[in-house]
């Protein structure tokens, strides 16, 4: 098997090889959406992008255009966190959304993102939230859904600790921030199967950034600064079985002892 992983944003194509066959497997996940920031209360977290996958797509050739997507970027000033980016394979051949952002200063998490296009469809983790406002602990970002199943939601504020962040692929991918009870909140853990989302921050903190692919990035405890964090970026899995053989030369054989 030939595996290429790209989660580079910049790269806007794949170039189908020589080897090629139709025994192939192609795999998009969202990026995750950015927690919101918090200055009057703690905020709610980004959601985990989706995941979409299929299999022995034939007819591949030449140039084929893909989205790598960004993460949700946090928002300067305590605003609410950016949605993820959605992730295509030809012109969506295979598709997933990306998780939307956290609002500022509690409120309901932005819906997660799904798999749009493809055999198996899976939906990333909703964000956690602060359960109120003025508060002083954000919830955790929404972990990213992968080939085993959906994202696991982001942990709420439970008293005086954040939100921990959900964890990938139904457990399967990487594990969430744990939860803080002063300053800045934890990262997801990146998995290749489903990033983790990042915890949320406490009184004064920013969030934990969402681990790649996907996670969703935690919420910003209460007080001026306390940002919310990025998601992180969307991935495509590109797996393949390479042709083999070729022309068999007769002197070749020969030498070999075949056919004598």
């Amino acid at each position: 098997m030939t595996v290429t992983v790209i989660t580079n944003t910049a790269t806007t194509a794949y170039s189908i090889p020589g080897d090629w066959t139709n025994t192939n497997q192609i795999e998009c996940w969202g990026a995750g959406g950015a927690g919101g920031g918090g200055s009057v209360g703690a905020a709610t977290a980004g959601s985990g992008g989706g995941y979409a996958s299929k299999s022995n797509i034939a007819g591949l050739s030449g140039s084929i255009p893909i989205t790598i997507p960004s993460g949700g970027a946090h928002a300067a000033g305590n605003g609410p966190g950016g949605a993820g980016g959605d992730c295509q394979f030809n012109t969506s051949a295979v598709a997933a959304t990306g998780g939307q952002g956290g609002p500022n200063n509690g409120g309901a998490p932005g819906a997660a993102g799904v798999g749009t296009v493809g055999t198996v469809l899976n939906t990333g983790g909703a964000g956690g939230t602060s359960s109120g406002t003025a508060q002083t602990c954000a919830g955790g970002g929404g972990g990213a859904a992968g080939k085993d199943g959906n994202g696991t939601v982001g942990g709420n504020r439970a008293g005086s600790t954040s939100g921990a962040g959900g964890s990938g692929d139904a457990g399967s991918g990487g594990a969430g921030g744990t939860g803080v009870s002063s300053g800045a909140g934890n990262p997801g853990t990146a998995n290749t199967e489903g990033g983790g989302g990042g915890s949320g921050g406490a009184a004064g903190g920013v969030g934990g950034v969402g681990g790649l692919p996907g996670g969703g990035g935690g919420g910003g405890g209460s007080g001026p600064g306390a940002n919310g964090a990025d998601g992180g970026v969307g991935q495509i899995r590109i797996t393949y079985t390479p042709a083999v053989g070729g022309p068999v030369f007769p002197g070749f054989m020969n030498l070999m002892g075949v056919g004598q």
